[in-house]
Parts: structure tokens; sequence; C-alpha cells
């Protein structure tokens, strides 16, 4: 992805640590523009958002199968495919759009944008 939306901080902080390198290859079609960087993520773009989960200290649950997400008092109450529900005060969905949209509860009542890829409650 491109350098430049964000702060260069962002971008060495995670070179520094392994997770983007400077895109040296070729890549068909692309236009660059005079001073800026390309970088890759290796291990996949998660390993973006997997790095910074693990900086902040959450408790994060990887390869559950949620079947539906409610708003109860607060709190939101994720039900998976198997084990019972169970209630955080933030869940962040990683999956392709296709399958957020087909969650139950009141995932499916908030304002989704796919232009911008953000999901409002």
């Amino acid at each position: 992805f491109p350098c430049g939306f964000l702060p260069s901080s962002f971008y060495e902080e995670l070179v520094t640590h392994g997770i983007l390198k400077s895109l040296t290859a070729p890549v068909e079609g692309l236009v660059e523009r005079e001073g800026s960087r390309n970088f890759v993520a290796p291990q996949g773009i998660s390993s973006v958002v997997k790095y910074y989960l693990e900086q902040s200290g959450a408790e994060v649950s990887y390869e559950q199968h949620v079947t539906h997400i409610s708003l109860r008092d607060g709190r939101w109450e994720v039900s998976r495919k198997a084990g019972p529900p169970e209630q955080f005060d933030v869940v962040i969905l990683t999956m392709p759009v296709p399958q957020i949209l087909q969650l139950q509860g009141d995932i499916v009542n908030s304002k989704f944008s796919p232009q911008d890829g953000r999901c409002r409650i």
C-alpha cells in the first residue's frame, strides 16, 4: 500500500518490526508519485492489524465462526457456531464484507458503507 496516507512513523515502526517491507519489484500498471514509497506486508495485510492488537494488550480470539452480534446493555453479545455467547466492550470483524452482511442481530441494522469499508452502529 502507498505511503502518504499515514504519518511516516507508522510505516517506520512496521518496517522496523518486519511487518512491512519496501516494495522493490516492479508492478505492472502501478503509477508512482514522485517521492512516494510503497510497501508490502509479506505475512499478509492482516499482520498489520495483528501487530497493533498484540501491542495493545487486548485479549484477542482468532478463527471464531461468529453467527450473531447483538447490543445488550451497552456491550456486544457475540454468538458463535460453537460455545455459549460472550459479551465484549469492542468487537472487530476482519472477515470479508459479504460474510459480515450474513451476520444476524444488531449488526444487520447498522449503516455499512462499502465505499470506505466502515461500519457505524
